[in-house]
């Protein structure tokens, strides 16, 4: 009998370990078949929005998909998620682009208190707004910037007005009741907002058949709320690389540049966590060399280059090594990498601010992008995967 609860317990033990083992994300290409290659695993994809999906060679069109992993064809094990990537050819860049964006409603950055009939108020406050919250219309006016919404506050009198609202992507309506502020200020309602952004990063790659651009490797967020800007317009244009501020353990160092006049690139369409896009609107990258692409499982430690640019307009490319991969699909920190180019250290102390963007090659093929540098290590820094920049 105890034989027996041993064995039993050992193949327990056996079985936990190799379940463990099994990974919980997988990327494929939509010519392929979506199999594993264990023997004794099967992906069970049944779903009704996977087999819509599926391709004519039997794959399934770009995208993300939940599949059970099923031990032996029948006993479901654990799920996973399932990438699935269009096989293309990209043209990395590493040029150097500024952005300008103008957000979808302005974006409450403060609230502040005021004086009004000798007590502390706050009508914004009072009628629910939060740091962070987005206001899209005032009064029944879409607001599209500051001066706007200041324009409809002053308007009101003193009547209740009603602000449409959107917080953690939901939406809603409140009524605001500006009121004077005692040091003669005007009908004020307590906050402060945001309507725009402009700053300078690198743009990873040329998609040739959909004549799209795409850059940076993470979203451009608000400095004082960290969220996401939400796009409303916007462009990118040429930037030159006029000075670097060499990074050093501590303080991070910064790629300083400026703005080319009359020089657009492309139209802002998208600002997520993983980048921006934007429809292409040059032809400066057209006939430029381009390269395969390669999936998060195609990717090894070791050497590879970055491609950027640290001075002027003229990209390079520079020596890396890929010290880390990290298999989560959702994160911008796929990677750690470390500069190893003895000319890049010397020029900017290794990864700087305004760095974001620049392609990694490895083995001939696009892999990633760099997104953020290590403060405590400028040599070192993080990556994101191509596929991920590629699936949003």
């Amino acid at each position: 009998m105890k034989k027996a609860v041993a064995i039993i317990l050992v193949f327990a033990l056996c079985a936990g370990l190799y379940i463990g083992l099994q990974p919980d994300e997988y990327s494929f290409y939509t010519d392929e078949q979506i199999q594993l290659s264990d023997p004794m695993l099967s992906l069970d994809l049944g779903s009704a929005e996977t087999a819509a999906a599926a391709t004519e060679t039997g794959g399934l069109s770009q995208g993300r998909y939940k599949a059970k992993i099923k031990l032996f064809g029948m006993l479901p094990i654990k799920t996973a998620e399932i990438s699935v990537i269009e096989k293309k050819r990209l043209v990395p860049l590493g040029v150097p682009f500024g952005v300008k964006l103008y957000t979808e409603g302005v974006i409450v950055v403060d609230i502040t208190d005021f004086v009004h009939g000798g007590n502390v108020y706050n009508p914004a406050y009072a009628a629910g707004i939060r740091e962070g919250d987005i206001i899209l219309s005032y009064n029944g006016v879409e607001i599209k910037s500051n001066e706007e919404l200041i324009e409809q506050v002053k308007k009101s009198e003193g009547a209740p007005q009603k602000a449409v609202v959107i917080r953690n992507n939901l939406r809603f309506e409140t009524d605001i009741t500006p009121v004077t502020d005692d040091s003669g200020g005007g009908y004020r309602i307590g906050l402060w907002v945001r309507d725009s952004t402009a700053g300078i990063g690198m743009l990873t790659y040329y998609d040739p058949e959909a004549t799209t651009l795409a850059g940076l490797g993470h979203s451009i967020s608000d400095s004082d709320t960290g969220l996401i800007m939400p796009v409303s317009s916007g462009e990118i244009v040429s930037a030159k690389i006029e000075g670097v501020v060499k990074g050093t353990a501590g303080t991070p160092g910064e790629l300083l540049g400026s703005f080319e006049q009359n020089s657009v690139l492309g139209i802002l369409t998208d600002n997520s966590e993983t980048g921006l896009k934007a429809a292409c609107v040059t032809d400066r990258f057209s006939g430029m060399d381009d390269c395969e692409i390669a999936l998060k499982n195609e990717i090894t430690t070791g050497a590879a280059e970055i491609i950027c640019c640290v001075d002027g307009d003229t990209s390079e490319r520079y020596d890396i090594e890929i010290v880390k991969i990290n298999n989560n699909l959702h994160e911008t920190k796929n990677m750690v990498i470390k500069i190893t180019d003895k000319k890049l250290l010397e020029r900017t102390g290794g990864i700087v601010q305004g760095m974001s963007g620049s392609p990694i090659i490895q083995n001939g093929k696009l892999v990633g992008a760099v997104t953020h540098v290590l403060v405590s290590d400028p040599q070192k820094g993080y990556a994101i995967f191509l596929e991920n920049m590629l699936l949003k």
